[in-house]
């Protein structure tokens, strides 16, 4: 894969890894993954309201459980647990295979959220482009404002460092 965009992603366009998701959730309990789901309204939300990705992320050390479930929720769909490990899907035949983040997409499919960010990898731009415009159809009207906060999130998160071959 060649090109790579975050999107804001239906859950029901991802293909989940069944060998994957017969293991455990890395550090993550179900509970804790559905928790974090049900929070991204929320998340997007304060989004809407102008609240920054920096800002959703520091309420993981909030005394209110509920605000630091927002936390999470921001932390495990924006930027990973624990940074390195965002949700990824690869465009395969024209499908969206999730290749990292399986849990967190199946607890997404199973709340029926909207949309989730999701690195999306394919061939070329073309390919990428094919991929939003379906993926702004199955999203329906919302698809502009959530792009934009995907957009705006991705723009604030810490450069990090290239690996060098």
């Amino acid at each position: 894969m060649s090109e790579s965009r975050v999107l804001p992603v239906s859950p029901s366009l991802l293909e989940t890894n069944v060998r994957e998701l017969e293991t455990s959730p890395r550090g993550y309990t179900p509970g804790e993954l559905h928790d974090m789901a049900r929070s991204m309204d929320e998340v997007y939300r304060r989004m809407d309201a102008g609240s920054s990705r920096d800002s959703l992320l520091a309420l993981r050390s909030s005394p209110d459980p509920s605000e630091r479930r927002v936390g999470e929720a921001c932390a495990s769909v924006f930027r990973g647990r624990d940074s390195s490990n965002p949700l990824r899907a690869d465009v395969v035949d024209g499908r969206l295979v999730v290749d990292s983040g399986n849990h967190r997409v199946r607890a997404a499919q199973d709340l029926g959220l909207q949309a989730i960010p999701v690195e999306v990898r394919g061939r070329d731009v073309g390919e990428l482009a094919r991929v939003e415009k379906m993926n702004a159809d199955a999203v329906g009207a919302d698809y502009p404002r959530l792009r934009e906060h995907t957009d705006r999130a991705a723009e604030q998160r810490p450069r990090e460092r290239q690996r060098v071959r």
